[in-house]
């Protein structure tokens, strides 16, 4: 008995081997990811995501006084970073590695869901997801833009199909347990994050009723109700904060259908999005090889995913709740898209990506490549890994040309100012200086209450920022002649002798 407590068993050893190839595929990622991110320059939506999450670590915990975007981003993107900077201390750099960690997590999620599916070899298919172009580097690897709600959606899918029992528990200590942990875990996200409400709350409500009616079985019904009881429970979290003074969300504006002539424009959009989100954009490229040749062969594999997802559903009528929920969050995500006023430009198709790896799942979950293909199938996957990945770089100095503008503040010891809202908070670091985002109107310059926080403006500046002659000459015209004016680059710094204010809306 005693010599046997000191072995491991076979199936021990062989969850520690798939516990450490899980790590080890995370750490990878998550250096990988950090490496192409920082190929990119920082943005001021997601530079405000640092300054609030510096802000939370200094005190101000429901962000009090702070206008954010149309989500708060708080429990999926925010936290993170708090979580990050209390551990390691606020750096700059983070503004790479947190998105990079967030990603990796939902690869590996993924890669977890696709391998739970009995026989499966064709997660690589996920590649197409996992290598992402130099066009999706900046939708999935910058801060706040979803990729926290889809680690906390695929988390929710993976306990689902891993311990299907927990769906149907049969104690009522298990019911209530179940159902309350479901329902607090998805009010949060949908607090944090619209998205999860159209692609996993009304998708799962939409699948249950489906099964219910089809099986004459109320089986999935309690998993409904507790998303219905997760968008009370959103509502009321809402409420209680913002009646706590907590932050501020202005929200979308009241959504509409877009006229026929905008449905076409998003119709374009969307193609557009897909072929250089998976780096296919073969328009205006010569026909040949090494002129249009890899983008055409990105474009067969994306295609050719597109078209077996479609294949898959037409073909296969043995669905799960999760393959019935994707295709109905996938069709929500596309009518919204398509007939919706949302859909700016190109990088719109960022609300499509978790989509989009939802259709990959499918392909994985429901296609078999024919035997013989195997080698050829994985050889396909290593090319596209290797010819959509831009080059990665260590080190953000290069992507931001040194800070050109923050560095003369430093230089200068200029610490509260104002900018447009694009120059303003990427100006912001490495050097902590406080640019409060003005808008230029004919009126005037006003405050823009947008990532912002309103005691900035009641502490004033004596500088601003111009990214135009324009801009320099309706500053000085409405505050008076600056004291010192200094190019930098396309931008214009404005140095005043005292300080002042700019008006409020």
């Amino acid at each position: 008995m005693g010599h046997c407590e000191g072995k491991i068993t076979v199936a021990e050893r062989k969850t520690y081997q798939t516990i450490a190839g899980y790590m080890v595929a995370f750490v990878a990622l998550t250096l990988l990811y950090t490496a192409l991110g920082m190929t990119q320059p920082f943005n001021s939506d997601s530079v405000s995501t640092l300054l609030a999450a510096q802000d939370i670590l200094h005190g101000n915990v429901l962000l009090k006084g702070w206008d954010l975007s149309t989500q708060s981003f708080y429990f999926t993107e925010i936290l993170p970073y708090v979580v990050m900077f209390g551990l390691f201390g606020w750096h700059v750099s983070f503004y790479y590695i947190v998105p990079a960690i967030l990603w990796a997590i939902a690869m590996v999620l993924a890669f977890r869901i696709a391998r739970l599916a009995t026989g499966n070899t064709e997660w690589p298919f996920l590649v197409l997801l996992g290598a992402p172009s130099a066009f999706a580097v900046h939708l999935v690897l910058s801060p706040c833009y979803h990729v926290g709600a889809y680690v906390g959606m695929l988390l929710f899918w993976l306990m689902c199909l891993q311990k299907p029992q927990c769906l149907q528990p049969k104690s009522a200590f298990g019911i209530c347990a179940r159902w309350s942990g479901t329902v607090l875990f998805v009010a949060l996200l949908l607090s944090s994050d619209d998205l999860v409400k159209y692609t996993l709350a009304l998708p799962v409500i939409l699948a249950a009723i489906g099964f219910s009616l089809e099986q004459r079985t109320p089986k999935y019904l309690g998993l409904a109700s507790s998303m219905v009881g997760a968008l009370l429970l959103e509502h009321v979290i809402k409420t209680v904060l913002a009646h706590n003074g907590a932050f501020h969300v202005p929200g979308l504006w009241s959504s509409s259908f877009g006229s026929q002539s905008r449905a076409s424009y998003n119709l374009s959009v969307l193609f557009s999005g897909f072929l250089q989100y998976f780096g296919a954009d073969f328009f205006g490229k010569p026909i040949t090889l090494s002129g249009s040749g890899r983008e055409l062969f990105h474009l067969a594999c994306a295609g050719g995913t597109v078209w077996s997802c479609f294949y898959a559903l037409r073909k296969n009528r043995q669905w799960g709740l999760f393959d019935l929920s994707s295709v109905f969050a996938i069709v929500i995500m596309l009518a919204a898209f398509v007939f919706g006023e949302l859909t700016m430009d190109e990088q719109s198709f960022r609300y499509l990506v978790f989509p989009c790896l939802l259709s990959v799942l499918l392909v994985i979950r429901h296609v078999q490549v024919p035997r013989g293909y195997g080698l050829l199938f994985g050889m396909c996957c290593i090319l596209y890994a290797a010819t959509i990945l831009p080059h990665p770089v260590l080190g953000y100095a290069a992507a931001n040309q040194n800070f050109p503008v923050n560095r003369t503040l430093e230089q200068m010891g200029l610490k509260q100012g104002f900018a447009p809202y694009w120059s303003a908070a990427r100006n912001s670091v490495p050097f902590p200086a406080r640019l409060a985002p003005v808008e230029f109107m004919p009126s005037g310059i006003k405050a823009f209450h947008t990532l912002s926080k309103r005691q900035w403006y009641e502490m004033g500046g004596n500088f601003i920022v111009c990214e135009s002659a324009d801009q320099a000459r309706q500053a000085q015209t409405q505050f008076g002649p600056a004291q010192r004016e200094i190019r930098i680059g396309s931008n214009t710094l404005l140095v005043w002798s005292h300080p002042f204010k700019v008006p409020q809306n």
